[in-house]
């Protein structure tokens, strides 16, 4: 009971220590927490999205950023006609643009321009690899890439092939308050002021929402939207060596991931040009990744027991040295 009562005696000194411990074990949680949600979210996409093998530029980053192709679909192209275990390749490009519907809503001074993660890439693509349940409407309806035009891009915005086809995710759609048919701008710019919104609506892109797509594991504030790889590759100014930053492939035999992955890294025409990665060396990549959070916490979690530990312990030193006094 003494001791108890020197706990009370010191009241700001023990309130303050177990502060700090319980900040210190909250923090151990929180990062341990992080970790495993990266872990089994990012588990989840690899397991729903079917694709069997992800091809980036040799030495890339599936996770930061990987340069890109050049010359995308004929890369693609080669990969499945100079190996029968491949069922199709499809180049995908990733892009950071800005949306709008050019309108004010409700209780807003000016209309809402968000940034969203526009995928450019073809309704067969989307169709090898179902990774998401449209809610409305449909996947990018046309087939093909008209707009491509055999590397042409002819005609920009106002070519008959171009499509103005989209297909938003339903965070991006509950924002902007989108339903099918409506119409909206995308630039790979940011309007600098309200000022210049006319100028940067004249200088964008207008699509029309052909679908609503969901995720189960997309979060409220995961903007996206999917159109044709040509369409974006124009917009983003990189259609001039039809560009892409990765390249997925689907098999015909899921098991044959290992060895298609070391032909693809060793006995392709371009070899030294790609780095390939099946869903289980992602799944490691992921595990080095959350590797980090979790000895961080483990760390806080040693200096959290050392530190209880030294209170407790002097606490009961003053505890016995008064005692001893009286």
């Amino acid at each position: 009971m003494y001791p108890l009562k020197n706990l009370r005696r010191r009241s700001a000194r023990t309130v303050l220590t177990v502060a700090g411990v319980s900040l210190a074990i909250t923090l151990a949680i929180i990062m341990f927490s992080i970790s495993e949600g990266i872990r089994e979210s990012t588990n989840e996409i690899i397991e729903k999205s079917g694709i069997d093998i992800l091809v980036v530029p040799s030495g890339g980053d599936i996770f930061f950023g990987a340069g890109e192709f050049t010359d995308a679909r004929t890369i693609a192209q080669n990969m499945q006609a100079e190996n029968e275990q491949i069922a199709g390749a499809y180049p995908v490009l990733r892009e950071r643009m800005y949306i709008s519907t050019g309108e004010t809503k409700d209780g807003e001074d000016r209309p809402i321009v968000t940034s969203l993660l526009a995928k450019g890439l073809s309704r067969e693509a989307n169709e090898a690899f179902e990774t998401a349940e449209v809610i409305k409407g449909t996947e990018i309806p046309t087939y093909g890439d008209p707009f491509y035009a055999n590397g042409t891009y002819d005609g920009g915005t106002e070519s008959a092939n171009f499509t103005h086809e989209l297909v938003v995710n339903s965070p991006l759609a509950r924002l902007l308050e989108l339903d099918l048919g409506d119409g909206v701008y995308i630039s790979p710019q940011l309007p600098t002021s309200e000022e210049d919104f006319d100028d940067w609506i004249s200088n964008a892109t207008w699509f029309r929402v052909e679908g609503v797509r969901t995720q189960s594991f997309e979060d409220e504030g995961d903007f996206a939207a999917s159109l044709h790889l040509s369409e974006l590759q124009y917009i983003s100014g990189k259609s001039d060596k039809d560009r892409a930053d990765i390249i997925v492939i689907d098999l015909h035999k899921p098991s044959d991931a290992g060895e298609v992955k070391e032909w693809l890294e060793n006995d392709f025409s371009g070899a030294d040009d790609v780095s390939a990665f099946t869903q289980e060396d992602i799944r490691e990549e992921i595990e080095r990744f959350t590797s980090i959070y979790r000895g961080f916490s483990e760390i806080v979690a040693g200096i959290t027991l050392l530190v209880a530990l030294l209170f407790i312990s002097t606490v009961v030193m003053i505890s016995v040295k008064e005692r001893t006094g009286e």
